[in-house]
């Protein structure tokens, strides 16, 4: 089963170009309902919070690595409670602090006015990617949504931007994004990579086409 669904917005027969982002570290400031869901947790079971640098490796990996780690801290005999617990807090937290970047809507904004396909293409699971969406009222700007179901481990980002690409028959796709998976997945599918300087990969960027600081400096590259 794909993890996708399409917004409906009425196409013109003309090809146009795409541009798909990542969300976490790019779009949605994903620190600010990850830190402090994961320091509850942790609090509550009286265990070591490490430093935010370790837990912000995490963000935009597979959930599937977080489990691990969380593994390694006696989870064991009670795992799946506590992943729901941290998913639980997390969803909170989105709601009552998380922020997006600054500029993404007008960036959005600018690209739906001009007609280009625009998608989001992320390691984030359905109810976690929803609740974002929700909350900032981002749905309207995305013509494919594409998150990651528990179970899909094995499938690679580039796997995911390659569904994309070819539900909307593009002509010329730009990815945007700030860490490795991002970069690869543009070199895969023959995209052209803007990394984002701002995000949780800053050393991992620099084979990126472009990088930028500020969300808005894409325009003037996919013009």
């Amino acid at each position: 089963m794909l993890g996708m669904f399409v917004a409906v917005r009425k196409e013109k027969k003309m090809e146009r170009r795409l541009v798909v982002f990542d969300l976490d570290g790019t779009l949605y400031k994903t620190e600010s309902s990850f830190i402090p869901a994961v320091k509850q947790l942790l609090t509550k079971y009286d265990l070591p919070i490490p430093d935010n640098d370790f837990l912000l490796s995490f963000v935009g990996e597979p959930s599937s690595k977080f489990v691990e780690w969380f593994k390694t801290l006696n989870f064991k005999d009670n795992l799946i409670s506590v992943v729901n617990e941290m998913d639980t807090l997390e969803i909170k937290y989105v709601i009552e602090r998380g922020s997006i970047y600054p500029n993404v809507i007008e960036t959005l904004e600018w690209l739906k006015n001009r007609d280009y396909a625009v998608a989001l293409c992320t390691n984030g699971r359905q109810q976690y990617v929803c609740q974002i969406l929700n909350k900032f009222g981002l749905y309207k700007y995305f013509d494919i949504i594409r998150y990651r179901y528990i179970g899909d481990d094995n499938e690679t980002k580039s796997d995911m931007v390659r569904e994309i690409i070819t539900s909307l028959n593009a002509q010329k796709t730009f990815i945007v994004g700030d860490r490795y998976h991002d970069i690869i997945s543009a070199k895969d599918n023959d995209c052209i990579s803007i990394g984002v300087g701002y995000g949780y990969g800053k050393s991992e960027i620099g084979k990126a086409d472009y990088i930028v600081n500020d969300i808005r400096e894409i325009k003037s590259i996919v013009e």
